[in-house]
Formats: C-alpha cells, structure tokens, sequence
C-alpha cells in the first residue's frame, strides 16, 4: 500500500471527528507515523516506565535579577520557555494568515519527511473501522482523535514516546518538525487551565526517579530560600497520591538513582505555568491526570526523609513562576509581533543555538513563496538577513553576501523603512566584507550603518555591534587609536545598559561576550605589535579578559556551541 492510500485510510476513519485548531492537521499523521532517520534513532527508542519517571531537573536560583547572575540552568530554561510562548502565539486569531497556512502544511510535510509510515504498529488492534473512529473495543472509552491532549495521554501511540525524547535532550532541530502539534498541545492546556478554574486541584503528586547528583543539589537547593525547579517538557502528575506511592516504591534497575515523590502545592494566589485536569479527555483516566505545560518552575520548600514501609523521599514543591515582570514582558511582546515577526524571531532563537539547518530548510521553503511574505513586509528583508547570518557563521561569506544584498534592497524599498532594520543591513553586509579582509570597502559599509543607527532617537539595537566591527575594521588596518574609541565606546554602552534580566537578556549577554572577547583581542594584538613588554606583562589579563566571555558563554549557550569551543 503506499503512502498517500495510508494517509487516505486513516482520514476515513477519521471523517467523523471534529476539528481541534491546528490538532486536526496531525491526526493522519498521527496514528501511523515513527521515525526513520538518523534523528529518528534517537527519538524512536522506546521509553521504559523507568524512563517515564526521568525528566532532566534544571535547578537555579528564582531570586537573581541581574543578567550576570544568569547561569547554564536558567539560561537553558529561558530558550525554551521564549520558544514555548512563540509557539502559544503562532497561529492565534491569524488562522487564515497565508504564512500560517504556509508553515502548517510545510510542518506537516517537514514531519513526514522525518518519519516513515507504521500503520500497523501504532493502529489500535482488533478494532473495525467504524469503532475506530468512535470507541475504543478493548477499553470502552471515547477514542478523541482531534484532541491534541489525548493524543498525547496515549503513551501507546508514538507521539508521547517522541515528543519526550525530543524535550528531554532539548533537540530543537525535532522540536521544530513538531512544532503545530506541541503548540497546539500548549494552546489546549491553557484553554483547559483558563476553562477549570472553579475546580483546580490544590495539590498534585509525581514519582520520579532522579540520579544521586541530582538529589544532591536539590536538597541543598532546599535549604536555600528561592531556588526553583523546573523539568524539561510536559509534566505529568496525578490527583491520587497513592499512584505516585505505587510507582515511588518500585524497584529501580538503573545505579545510583533516588526514588522521591514530588508533592506539589497549587496556590490559586501564586501566578504559575498552565496546567489542565486531563482525566476527563485522557485515554487513561484511572490515573487521575493532572498535565503541566511547556515551562512549569516550582520552588523548593523542603525535603522529608522516607516513611516506613516507603522508601521514597516526599520533596515539597509549590507551583510558581519564574520571574512574573520577565514573563508578562515577555508576553505582552509577543502579543504585539505579527505572524511575520513571530516567525522572524523564532527564527533568530535557533540561529544563536545553531541550529542551522533546520532554519536554512524553512527559509528557503518560505523564500520561494512569494505569495507567504509580501513585498512590502519588513519581515522578507528579515529573512534574508537571517539566511545572510547562516551563511556567515558557516564562514561561506560568498552567500552571505547574496542574501544580506537581497535584504538591503527589500528594506530599502519600504516606505517607512526604520533605521534599526536599515543600519543592521549595513552592519552585516560590512561585516562580512571586513572577514574577506576588504577593510576599506567594510568601512565605508559599517559608516553608513553607524549613520543610519544614530538617527534612532532611542532604542538603538545595533549600536554595541556596529561600534564593535568598526573597532575590528580599524585594528586590521593597524590604526589602533581609532579602534581603541571604538572598544571604548562599546565598553561604555555595555556598562550603561540595563543590568536586570529582561525578556531580551540572553541577546544582550551574548553581545556584552562578543564585545569582551573582540576588545581583548584586539589588546592583545596591539600590545604584541607596538608595546612588546606590555604583552608580556599583560599577558595574565588577556586570559582573564577571555575567561569572562568564555563564561558568558558557558552560562548562556549549549556546550557545544563553536563560539565557546573558539575560546575555549
């Protein structure tokens, strides 16, 4: 049978169903679909009930305010938490949106693509067609193919299996092909959140099994007032705590490990991530299911020692979230971005994250629709720009070029063009002409962005960057007295701005890091070319010097990152 006579057979089963948003455009994908690749060998492997009690536990300080103090943990949350909101906002009250449109169908090809068809496997057995669309035979319970949530709740079907795997090694390349389904997960939760609020539980349970290290630092966590917890992905809990009691007291095979129940106190008071009762839409009710969006945090109250007969530690955690005034800002934001600009940011997310390409597929799917993105939108010549920056950080400077050109020439055609999106299309494309050592040519280029940029009477977003190539510009062609203003300048910008964490604090870190370790260098290389001894003397502050954006680094991006392997 081939694919598409699969496809067909499912939709007919599925004719009776009603539409759930952007749930619908999945359920053929969904009941036949697992994964064949080389990502798919990661995200295919079956999840044991050991597994299912494993969630990643990211534990930083809730208290810090300042941008300084953020650290792997918190900064790793924040990513995901900002995608989260994106993916909350994609597709509200835009249905008809051709980018919408657009994009969902290009997600659900992007998702075939990185599976292969399993009809038989995941297909409910010994079912006729008719119950299938209806009923389940073996159970008597209402099978809701159009629910995101039940989808979801059926750990025999393949997406919870994926979408936790996926969540658990924060793959945002998988995360994206995705991305309709958990945002129509996200968007289902916070209906049912919004919908219950008469009947919210006041206290929830999960059991989970946690690796020594990990306890470690949360009890000591626990005595420390303000830590908070949070566990990539979706949360599962339940209303009946002696099923967590039931799972908390079974044999581990896995070294190491410490069994604990997390008894979560919900304060109708306290502002915390959404969460909805499933038991009434899930395809195991018995487990009383109380599900957590994208994004929870707890704070740590404290930890009891085991209870005989149990042998789980009891954690006390009270839903909370993290940081309100960075959360709502966060939102409002978002809440004022179109479509466009929702997909342009999302966009930037994963190019700071590097994954390349994932975005470099999207973007030349959306490039070669013309009729997604108007000519007249400032979101097209965004999207070159974000091509131009691929290409860029892959060193092929040739297509960076081509694309950062096309940029220019959209944005200058706007009418109302402004002068934050005109000066960053000089300041990439003289960028890119100060690598391929065309410094003169660069000069001229990043002059002009200078000029543009300062004609912003307030929010001047690119100024830090262009003042920092200019300084790279002019110690290449050894005038080092006009490079020194140049780092002087950004040096001066960096300690004016904002310390406080903000919903824009990642970007402006790393660019307080890429100022650091661009004005270090070009110390070092003047001192070892004009001052000889001074080298010598200094060499000690050169290293610090590139310690600190090396720890920037570290804080803000993932391990592997090639800014921080560059410094490292």
């Amino acid at each position: 049978m081939s694919g598409d006579q699969k496809f067909s057979e499912v939709d007919n089963h599925l004719k009776e169903a009603q539409s759930s948003g952007i749930a619908n455009t999945w359920l053929t994908i969904s009941s036949m679909v697992s994964v064949k690749n080389q990502s798919a060998a990661i995200i295919n492997k079956e999840i044991s009930e050991e597994d299912k009690m494993r969630l990643p536990l990211k534990i930083f300080d809730g208290k810090k305010a300042s941008i300084s103090d953020l650290t792997h943990a918190s900064s790793s949350y924040l990513w995901l938490r900002r995608i989260k909101e994106i993916f909350l906002m994609f597709g509200t009250n835009a249905e008809d949106d051709p980018l919408i449109i657009h994009d969902t169908i290009y997600a659900r090809n992007e998702m075939m693509e990185t599976t292969e068809i399993f009809l038989e496997n995941t297909r409910p057995k010994r079912r006729t067609e008719d119950q299938a669309a209806i009923m389940d035979s073996e159970t008597n319970r209402p099978m809701h193919y159009s629910n995101s949530i039940w989808w979801y709740s059926w750990n025999e079907a393949f997406i919870y299996r994926q979408i936790n795997n996926i969540l658990r090694m924060e793959n945002f390349e998988l995360l994206m092909s995705y991305r309709y389904f958990i945002s129509d997960l996200c968007q289902m939760i916070k209906q049912n959140y919004d919908e219950q609020y008469e009947r919210r539980p006041s206290i929830v349970f999960r059991a989970e099994w946690i690796d020594q290290c990990q306890f470690d630092n949360l009890k000591k966590a626990s005595t420390e007032k303000g830590h908070l917890i949070s566990m990539n992905g979706f949360i599962s809990t339940t209303t009946d705590r002696s099923i967590s009691t039931l799972y908390a007291n079974k044999q581990c095979s896995r070294p190491n490990v410490v069994s604990v129940v997390y008894e979560i106190t919900i304060d109708p008071s306290r502002s915390c991530t959404e969460f909805a009762c499933i038991e009434d839409i899930s395809y195991h009710p018995e487990e009383k299911e109380v599900l957590f969006s994208i994004g929870a945090v707890f704070s740590i109250d404290s930890i009891c020692d085991p209870v005989e007969p149990n042998h789980f530690y009891t954690v006390q955690l009270t839903a909370c979230e993290y940081n309100e005034s960075v959360i709502d800002d966060m939102k409002l934001k978002l809440r004022k971005y179109t479509q466009a600009e929702l997909y342009i940011l999302l966009t930037k997310y994963l190019i700071e994250l590097e994954q390349y390409r994932t975005v470099r597929k999207s973007l030349i799917n959306l490039l070669d629709n013309s009729n997604v993105l108007v000519k007249d939108d400032s979101s097209l010549a965004a999207a070159y720009n974000c091509m131009g920056e691929i290409y860029s950080r892959q060193k092929l400077f040739g297509d960076a070029m081509l694309y950062y050109k096309q940029a220019l020439k959209y944005q200058v055609r706007l009418d109302s063009s402004n002068n934050n999106a005109l000066a960053e299309c000089y300041n990439n494309i003289g960028s890119v002409l100060l690598e391929q050592k065309y410094f003169y040519e660069a000069l001229e280029n990043l002059e002009t962005a200078l000029r543009i940029q300062n004609r912003e009477p307030i929010d001047k977003k690119h100024l830090i960057d262009i003042y920092t190539n200019l300084g790279r510009v002019y110690a290449s062609i050894e005038n080092y007295e006009e490079a020194e203003k140049c780092f002087d300048k950004t040096e001066q910008f960096i300690k004016q701005a904002k310390k406080e964490i903000a919903y824009d604090a990642l970007e402006k870190r790393l660019i307080e890091a890429h100022t650091i370790f661009h004005t270090i260098l070009f110390k070092e290389q003047r001192d070892k070319k004009i001052k000889p001894y001074d080298y010598l003397r200094k060499y000690y502050l050169y290293a610090d010097g590139y310690n600190n954006a090396s720890k920037i680094y570290e804080n803000i991006l993932p391990l592997t990152h090639s800014k921080l392997i560059k410094i490292m």
